[in-house]
């Protein structure tokens, strides 16, 4: 009997002064997406990236959180 996996997965996830970035991508939709948690203030940025872009705005998450071409985060508070 085969597990079952959850269609989101973890690709990577770093700290850096107060923020969590994790790379989530969906295996279903084959969709790449950004969690960008800032600890200090208690939000998350979600941020869709496009494939070509992962691991740039994995590094670089705040340049992707404006980008004007569908790439803009929505912040919402923690819940």
């Amino acid at each position: 009997m085969a597990s079952h996996r959850p269609a989101t997965r973890e690709l990577a996830e770093r700290h850096s002064m107060g923020t969590r970035v994790t790379l989530l991508w969906n295996e279903d939709t084959r969709k790449l997406w950004l969690r960008v948690h800032e600890l200090a203030h208690d939000v998350t940025l979600v941020i869709p990236v496009e494939p070509q872009n992962a691991l740039d705005a994995f590094h670089h998450p705040y340049v992707y959180a404006s980008h004007p071409q569908g790439n803009a985060g929505a912040a919402a508070p923690r819940a």
